[in-house]
């Protein structure tokens, strides 16, 4: 990145593809588990580094995380135990890093050049979130309110196979 800085080429996106790779089993033994780690959240922590030394001189970078089996976004996924220490890390780089913005972007697992179009779609997109393609389909985490005051009138505030977030 130094000798980037040098020849004045300003580097906007970082793509990291290295933790998208062949459909996991489901089987976890240290070997998988850390091979996942090395390509996924390690792989990061250098990266983030490198940039780190010239953050100040290039204004804010966009890092993309290219992966596959993350999220379950549809009842058929099945998800790859290792890989989805990504999101949490993931999540915490702009915390870290004020002047980089990250999101994961989690792609079936088809042949790769049939889903360029869909990582140039995400990376040129202005949203910065979290997304899971799945037969060319785009299925994006999101968080509802629900009103207590609201619920108290409806016999059953909760929807059937819903994600829900207790605290306190």
């Amino acid at each position: 990145f130094n000798a980037l800085d040098a020849s004045d080429q300003k580097v906007e996106h970082v793509i990291h593809c290295l933790s998208y790779g062949k459909q996991g089993s489901g089987t976890i033994n240290s070997d998988v588990f850390w091979l996942a780690q090395t390509t996924g959240v390690e792989s990061l922590i250098y990266l983030l580094q490198a940039l780190e030394s010239s953050l100040d001189s290039r204004g804010t970078i966009s890092v993309s995380v290219v992966s596959n089996q993350v999220f379950k976004a549809l009842e058929s996924d099945i998800v790859d135990a290792p890989k989805t220490s990504l999101q949490g890390f993931v999540k915490s780089i702009p915390a870290e890093f004020s002047s980089i913005q990250s999101r994961l972007i989690d792609l079936d697992h088809n042949d790769f050049e049939t889903l360029i179009p869909i990582l140039i779609e995400e990376i040129q997109s202005t949203r910065i979130e979290d997304v899971a393609w799945r037969d060319y389909v785009r299925y994006v985490c999101r968080l509802n309110a629900i009103e207590l005051l609201e619920s108290e009138k409806r016999s059953d505030p909760l929807e059937t196979k819903g994600v829900y977030v207790v605290s306190g």
